[in-house]
This record gives structure tokens, C-alpha cells and sequence, in this order.
């Protein structure tokens, strides 16, 4: 659109085309009142397809070009941008308009990202941002850096399955639209693991003070429980701490207790 003035109740219209539905847009432009003016200066309303976004009425003295914005919301390519003279001081006023720009707003950061491990994959799930059309899914080996987008799609969900078990995995997503990209959203770890049952291997110290319990690695995520009263008492399991971050683990035999019983659990 270009330099243009605006008398009285007049209107000056044009159609813009290539909106993309769904999101957000930030309208701007500048303004200026005539000189010569009268009873306050002129006010103006600014219309899409013909529904008032927003209303001006700037003091008679904002003769020099002062900067204003309003956001709206497309549902489709095409829509028809207004500037509607109201002059609602009454009389022969006249403001000057130039330099409109319309552009995409960026979408939000994503919320409620959620990973759920399983055997050799990873689902995914978070929350619809605003406008946004498509999704950035990033992963990395390292907590906090070193993301690499991993999918770029236009659902809210997805399940990894370029994964290995027992490894750690830590996972970020942005929002994108014709505006750009969004911020990382907060991240989320996980360690797919398998979840068939397996045996519990045990062995001795050579000085024969402590045991230590291990299992296959892909099983890493799997907790180490121990029972000292009796099988028959299901309350009494309680996990060995840490045990979840690893395969393998170093228990101290405790003579003062007759049993000890000890298996795999997940979760």
C-alpha cells in the first residue's frame, strides 16, 4: 500500500493475497494529522474484510508520522485491508498514511512436550501453538545443546524409532510459520528401553563384603527392588537408590538380615 491521506469519512481499501489461514499477522504503519485541523483532528478505524480491528484518534498536534500496529487473525489467503475515515471530532480533517507493512507473527514456544519410552522408540506429544502451520522436532545426545532437528512436521505428535535402548535421548520442539521460527520449547529426556522380562545376574566380591546385581544394557531404566522381610509382604519392596540410571550396582551384604530379596521392575 502506498502513501496516502485520509479526509474526512472516507476509505481507502485494498485486497491482500497470500495469507496463510490460521495465523496471526501484525499490521503496521505510520501516521500523521494534517496541520490544519479542526475541532481535535481526524480518528479512523482500520478494518479486515470489513470488521474493525482497531481504532484511532490521535491528538490534533501528532502532526509528525507516529508509529501504530494491531494484530488480526486469517482464515483465509485473501483478505481486504481498510483504513475508514470516523472523524468523530467532526469538520474538515485529514491524517496522512505511509509506510504500511504486514507481516506473519511467529508463533509461540510449544508447551507440554512429553516423551513416553518404549522398545526402541520414543512417542511424543505436546500442545498446538497459535498460527503455527509446521513443527520443528529436535533431538540430541547431550542435555541443554547440540539439538538436531529430527522431524519437521504439521502434526502435534511422533514416535522416534531412530533409537537405541538404554540410551539417553533429550528432545526440544519449535513452532514455524511464514513469520519464522519459535524458541526451543523446554526440554524432555528419555531412555527407551526394552521391556521384556529378563534374568537378574548376580555375583560376589572377591573379598566377599558386597554383591553386585547387573543386567543387559538395553534394559537400563529398569529399578533394582529389595524385599528384607518376606515375598509374601508386598509392601515391603523399596528400590535401590540410583538403580534406574544404570545396569549394574554394588550392594553391601548387611548380616543383620536373614533374607534379602531383590528383582527388576519397570516402571
Amino acid at each position: 500500500m502506498q502513501v496516502a491521506f485520509l479526509q474526512g469519512i472516507a476509505t481507502i481499501s485494498q485486497v491482500i493475497s497470500n495469507f496463510v489461514p490460521g495465523t496471526s499477522n501484525l499490521i503496521t504503519f505510520l501516521a500523521a494529522q494534517r496541520t490544519v485541523y479542526v475541532n481535535g483532528g481526524q480518528t479512523w478505524s482500520l478494518k479486515i474484510n470489513n470488521v474493525s480491528i482497531a481504532n484511532f484518534a490521535p491528538a490534533a498536534s501528532a502532526t509528525n508520522y507516529v508509529s501504530y500496529s494491531a494484530a488480526f487473525k486469517v482464515s483465509s489467503t485473501n483478505q481486504t485491508v481498510s483504513f475508514v475515515g470516523t472523524d468523530t471530532r467532526g469538520g474538515d480533517n485529514t491524517a496522512f498514511l505511509d509506510k504500511v507493512r504486514i507481516q506473519t507473527i511467529i508463533p509461540p514456544v510449544p508447551t507440554g512436550l512429553t516423551v513416553t519410552p518404549g522398545s526402541n522408540q520414543v512417542i511424543l506429544s505436546w500442545n498446538a501453538a497459535s498460527g503455527a502451520t509446521s513443527y520443528n522436532l529436535k533431538r540430541s545426545a547431550t542435555s541443554g545443546s547440540s539439538y538436531v532437528t529430527n522431524a519437521s512436521l504439521v502434526v502435534t505428535n511422533y514416535t522416534d524409532t531412530a533409537v537405541t535402548n538404554g540410551t539417553m535421548y533429550y528432545y526440544v520442539v519449535s513452532a514455524v510459520n511464514a513469520g519464522g521460527e519459535s524458541a526451543n520449547s523446554a526440554q524432555a529426556g528419555v531412555r527407551p528401553l526394552s521391556l521384556s522380562a529378563l534374568p537378574l545376574n548376580f555375583g560376589i566380591s572377591a573379598d566377599g563384603l558386597n554383591l553386585q546385581f547387573n543386567w543387559p544394557s538395553d534394559h537400563t531404566g529398569w529399578r533394582l527392588m529389595m524385599n528384607t522381610i518376606s515375598l509374601g509382604n508386598p509392601g515391603a519392596w523399596v528400590a535401590v537408590p540410583n538403580s534406574a540410571a544404570t545396569n549394574q550396582i554394588w550392594l553391601p551384604f548387611d548380616l543383620t538380615q536373614s533374607n534379602v530379596f531383590f528383582r527388576l521392575i519397570y516402571p
